[in-house]
């Protein structure tokens, strides 16, 4: 519901209210009237009925509250998914993967198992977007984010860092399987199609990885030292995997 919708909406809940309780009050005037003529105003001022417009006042402040929580809350879930998601490709946003990233960190430093940091980018997107059009260039970034999506476990994240360059955090994966994880996710993008209008388009990425170090100060190390190993990959031959561990891990 837009802000215009619900704005009229509790415009009309708020005449609707106001035409209710002013006809529930002529009512009563005019039985009031009717009965002094008869002598039964005594009646008619009886508690019943003054316990009535009250309940009547009470009910209609509560349907207002009610509508007010319920657009709050919805434009409150809009919000974080607008904050938190990249509209184009599904990802993580900048912004929220940071935050995790800053969040994983912390429970490094407490002790915790350090997570894998991966940076992955398209393998000559810039050749998709000349030959095919930039709708193709984003539908095959979509294409990329569901099939890493769909190599990783539940609670990982792809996280889109800028541009067809992103970033994964994947929690509980031992230093032995890193390599192992960023091959995976390499071949789970090179083996699929991506639909692009007509076309069918095969790409393929270039990906490091590493982890946190003890003598990190921020998640900045491990972010350079998995960049570094993108730019292993990518002077390599690109479509591939590479790791660079932090120096006392070596």
């Amino acid at each position: 519901m837009t802000r215009l919708k619900h704005t009229v909406t509790m415009t009309i809940m708020i005449l609707l209210i106001c035409l209710v309780i002013g006809y529930t009050a002529w009512l009563c005037m005019q039985q009031v009237a009717g009965g002094a003529e008869e002598g039964r105003l005594s009646v008619l001022l009886s508690l019943r009925m003054v316990f009535l417009l009250v309940l009547l006042v009470i009910a209609a402040l509560c349907a207002v509250l009610v509508m007010e929580y319920l657009y709050f809350k919805e434009s409150t879930k809009q919000l974080e998914m607008q904050l938190n998601s990249d509209m184009l490709t599904g990802a993580c946003s900048r912004r929220y993967g940071y935050d995790c990233l800053v969040e994983a960190f912390g429970e490094f430093q407490a002790g915790g198992a350090s997570p894998v940091i991966m940076i992955f980018d398209l393998d000559h997107l810039k050749t998709i977007n000349d030959s095919y059009g930039h709708v193709a260039g984003d539908q095959v970034l979509q294409g990329v984010v569901q099939a890493v999506s769909g190599s990783l476990g539940p609670g990982d994240l792809v996280i889109r860092w800028g541009g067809d360059e992103f970033v994964v955090l994947c929690r509980g994966v031992p230093e032995g399987e890193i390599a192992v994880l960023g091959r995976r996710l390499v071949e789970a993008v090179a083996l699929a199609e991506f639909q692009a209008g007509e076309e069918l388009i095969r790409t393929s990425i270039s990906l490091g990885a590493s982890v946190f170090s003890a003598q990190d100060t921020s998640i900045t190390g491990a972010l350079a030292r998995a960049d570094r190993a993108l730019y292993q990959a990518k002077n390599s031959g690109r479509n591939q995997a590479r790791l660079v561990l932090p120096e006392s891990s070596d």
